[in-house]
């Protein structure tokens, strides 16, 4: 699969691909969490890239999405 150099700098498809691995078809928000303080990342990154694989519906765990666009919109003033 390929990815793009953002979503290869904010988690490293060599991490990504053995913990989609070790608990797929299972996503759960205990192991959401944990790989995301082992790749020290915001869960909702992790989230992101599960959905955009498609290894997780884009319904699934929404809680631990954040709101970006305020802080994208302040660095362009």
């Amino acid at each position: 699969m390929l990815t793009s150099g953002a979503a290869e700098w904010l988690i490293p498809q060599a991490q990504l691909q053995p913990f989609v691995r070790s608990v797929k078809p299972y996503f759960s928000r205990s192991a959401i969490l944990s790989f995301a303080e082992k790749c020290k990342t915001h869960p909702g990154i992790v989230v992101g890239q599960l959905q955009k694989r498609g290894d997780i519906p884009y319904s699934h765990h929404r809680n631990l999405l954040t709101r970006v666009r305020h802080l994208l919109m302040e660095s362009e003033n």
